[in-house]
């Protein structure tokens, strides 16, 4: 097996006479998982014993069962031999320092409404309580659909305690989609937010067998036999502490607590299962690799809390850090979320790259109205910033005089204007992260700019979270997601000419499996232990790894080549930025690369896309002489024009392509912009490629049936 290593741990293993040489028994050269001699010790100290902290036998790295155990995988980092520790511990742990420190906020009707980590762990113990008393099976689900609010993360992490299996689902999830999650997961309990996610369920209740009850937790409940948040805390306050108890002690921290679901973008999601030691774990190495503050750090939740990094970050790692998390409204994604932000003055803001990108381009919007000297000492401020920080990046010392009296007197003035003055702090170590997709070198360096360093990070479900990490100053580079983390290994799986290959790791992150699914779990999780990310990738000297793409979106060519879209879209959209909101390369079993494009358009008041387009965009078409207001009428209007002057970017871009074959030949422009409703993207902004080869099978059909340019429409 081909592998450029990430991080490589210690060579040689010994235990009793057994000596084991790079994972090889050296008798009989069979694969061994090293997990073994550490479990095996812990098991026999912790199985014997009463939970929720114990380690149940076990001799398989995965399960599919939802009441299933697996080995708590080690290597040589001290990390991997830390003690085993639940969930419910990790809370009295926190509250046992920081009792009366905020650790939920939400404003409601105006007034911000608070929980101290007293009162936080009280409702989470009444919810498993009433959870328990109402119909929770040991290794069935609670389900979750709703916003993020401090109801989600209690009734998260009271399925945990009381034994279930916390499963959020999407709220933009259609009712066959719900109806889905909850069968799989054999739901007994559903906690949902409002009468619009109530009409989901109770559609498909019938054919929910396991389900035992609803409850609503914004608003009063018109429905007989749905409970009210307050109904289902006054069962549980009524209730003895001993059953929860009872529950507690028949927990392992190797079983599975917690369901995550893929997006089911190419047939029908698939369950991830991640154990309380999956979740104790990471968030103890997360906060230690970024160096946060215990008992200090303030972030906002507004990132869909079904996903893992939202799940891990707001719920589990705030909990242990002691964090203080304050919740946005349902229009922050729709363009409430500087009002939050200017409120709460985070110390930490994770976006996503659509987050950073719809960022960038108001900046710049408002950026057009400087002029004269203003202009001339904003570009000054923006060129020392970015000199401050590719000095730092290269292990330099920064801090020039220029670019101190630039942070002082402009740059620091931007941040406190988006509400991220105390994130952008110098004297605060990283406040600014990305995760989910790539962000493209231009948004990394217009940042940076802004003296706004954006710490990328690759990560996934099925690594329980990070897989890797970028650090400040040295430790970050432009296009990078960072270097592995050293708590666990990270490789390039059999890498090609240029060192791409498959993203794979393994360590005490990694999931359980897959829930039913042994098939997957077996392509998803090797028999080294080794989890098949399905990123492409490559690492440089310096250990630093960059994303090339997916392999499942890796588009074939007639021809044979094997190309990569991701690298030639950023291109393409940095190079169209004045116009283009997305694109997306094509030509799977074609003979040449095409490419989707579409236009930046004017927002709703829910921050949605119209048809309108943007005056950007208008602006541009009238200097190339289109009258064209709409997607729609510039591709009736079919402007010669226009089409050469697209041709030309894409010209500019192919020149950097390192074969014929990956250079783009045509293009055509979608009548609307991609957008959440209209199906094209993820709820974290991901293009859904597979739906829009779909969606516009006749054109691209038509795209590839003449040579000519004019099949570009």
């Amino acid at each position: 097996m081909g592998v450029i290593r990430v991080q490589h741990f210690g060579r040689y293993y010994v235990t009793g006479s057994l000596l084991i040489r790079n994972n090889k028994n050296i008798k009989t050269g069979r694969s061994i998982h090293t997990s073994l001699l550490y479990n095996n010790n812990i098991s026999a100290s912790t199985s014997n014993r009463l939970g929720p902290d114990r380690v149940l036998p076990a001799s398989s790295l995965t399960t599919t069962w939802p009441d299933g155990v697996v080995e708590i995988r080690t290597n040589n980092h001290p990390s991997s031999r830390w003690k085993p520790k639940s969930v419910w511990t990790m809370l009295n742990d926190t509250l046992a320092r920081v009792p009366d420190r905020t650790a939920l906020a939400v404003k409601r009707d105006g007034i911000w409404v608070t929980w101290s980590f007293t009162e936080y762990i009280n409702d989470i113990r009444s919810v498993a309580k009433a959870f328990i008393n109402l119909g929770l099976k040991q290794h069935h689900a609670v389900n979750i659909i709703g916003f993020n609010a401090p109801e989600w993360h209690i009734s998260n992490i009271a399925s945990v305690v009381a034994g279930g299996l916390a499963t959020g689902i999407y709220t933009t999830n259609s009712q066959d989609s719900v109806r889905y999650v909850a069968q799989h997961s054999r739901a007994n309990i559903i906690v949902l937010e409002d009468q619009e996610q109530l009409d989901k369920i109770l559609n498909i209740q019938d054919q929910l067998k396991e389900l035992q009850c609803i409850v609503q937790y914004s608003g009063t409940p018109t429905v007989p036999g749905v409970l009210s948040w307050e109904e289902l805390l006054d069962i549980g306050r009524g209730l003895p502490d001993s059953v929860l108890q009872e529950r507690l002690a028949m927990q392992a921290i190797n079983q599975p607590c917690m369901l995550v679901y893929t997006s089911g973008t190419t047939g029908n999601p698939k369950g991830v299962m991640i154990s309380q030691d999956n979740i104790t774990w990471t968030v103890n190495a997360v906060q230690g690799m970024y160096d946060w503050k215990m008992d200090c750090e303030h972030g906002i939740s507004y990132l869909p809390l079904s996903h893992v990094a939202a799940q891990i970050i707001d719920i589990y790692l705030s909990a242990y850090g002691g964090a203080t998390i304050s919740f946005a409204d349902k229009e922050a994604l729709q363009g409430s979320l500087i009002n939050t932000l200017k409120e709460v003055n985070p110390t930490k803001f994770l976006g996503v790259p659509r987050v950073w990108e719809k960022i960038e381009e108001k900046l710049k919007e408002l950026g057009k109205n400087n002029s004269g000297i203003k202009k001339t000492v904003m570009d000054w401020a923006k060129n020392a910033a970015l000199q401050h920080h590719t000095d730092k990046m290269a292990g330099k010392r920064g801090q020039s005089i220029s670019y101190t009296v630039a942070r002082w007197l402009i740059l620091r003035k931007i941040h406190a204007a988006l509400g991220l003055e105390v994130a952008g702090h110098p004297d605060n170590n990283g406040g600014f992260f990305s995760s989910a997709a790539p962000l493209s070198p231009q948004t990394f360096q217009y940042f940076l700019s802004l003296d706004m360093p954006i710490l990328e990070l690759l990560g996934s479900s099925e690594t329980g979270g990070p897989q890797t990490a970028c650090l400040p100053g040295a430790g970050m580079r432009v296009g990078s997601v960072g270097r592995s983390y050293p708590h666990f290994e990270t490789v390039i799986l059999k890498p090609d000419k240029d060192g791409i290959g498959e993203i794979c790791t393994r360590g005490r992150n990694v999931c359980m499996g897959y829930l039913w699914d042994e098939e997957k779990t077996k392509e998803l999780i090797d028999e080294d232990g080794w989890v098949h990310s399905g990123d492409l990738g490559r690492i440089d000297e310096d250990g630093f790894i960059y994303v090339c793409g997916r392999m499942k979106e890796l588009i074939i060519t007639g021809g044979g080549e094997n190309i990569a879209p991701v690298p030639i879209e950023d291109l393409l959209r940095a190079e169209l930025e004045e116009i283009c909101s997305h694109v997306m390369v094509i030509g799977d079993a074609r003979k040449h690369l095409s490419v989707i494009i579409t236009l930046k358009t004017v927002l709703d008041s829910r921050n949605q896309p119209t048809s309108k387009l943007h005056p950007d965009v208008q602006t541009w078409l009238t200097n190339l002489g289109s009258e064209a207001t709409t997607a729609v009428e510039l591709i009736k209007e079919d402007n010669d024009e226009v089409k050469a002057a697209i041709l030309k970017s894409i010209k500019t871009v192919n020149k950097h392509a390192v074969s014929n074959a990956q250079r783009v030949h045509k293009f055509m422009i979608a009548p609307e912009e991609f957008s959440l409703q209209g199906g094209e993207l993820t709820p974290t902004m991901k293009v859904k490629r597979h739906f829009v080869l779909e969606k516009y099978k006749n054109e691209i059909d038509a795209l590839y049936k003449y040579d000519t340019v004019t099949s570009m429409w």
